[in-house]
């Protein structure tokens, strides 16, 4: 039998033991069940990029788009600026981003096949 693959931002087909997995009781986050839970995953995205002391991991709740938002809004030094090479919805939304936080931009467009 054939499964249907949906290859798209989300949402995303997960099999059936991952779904089980997902019925986890809910943890609150401001328990200490969560606060070791969450050190223990910076620490392992960390070791996952070989990263020493002098690196710090932020995990964002969010939408890709926040994380993105996240990154585009806290990383540039005045005077710096972005390239962005876009095209299609995505590309359209960093430049969104780009724009509102007045970030210097090099924007590279194209269509989309």
């Amino acid at each position: 039998m054939s499964m249907t693959k949906l290859f798209s931002p989300g949402p995303v087909m997960v099999k059936d033991n991952v779904r089980r997995s997902l019925l986890h009781y809910d943890i609150c986050h401001r328990s200490p069940e969560f606060e070791e839970m969450f050190v223990d995953t910076q620490e392992k995205i960390l070791r996952l990029f070989n990263a020493d002391d002098s690196y710090y991991s932020v995990i964002v709740s969010g939408s890709g788009t926040s994380a993105n938002e996240t990154v585009l809004s806290s990383i540039f030094q005045p005077g710096e600026e972005v390239l962005l090479i876009r095209n299609g919805v995505f590309g359209e939304r960093l430049l969104e981003i780009i724009t509102k936080y007045q970030i210097p931009l090099v924007d590279l467009a194209f269509t989309w096949p």
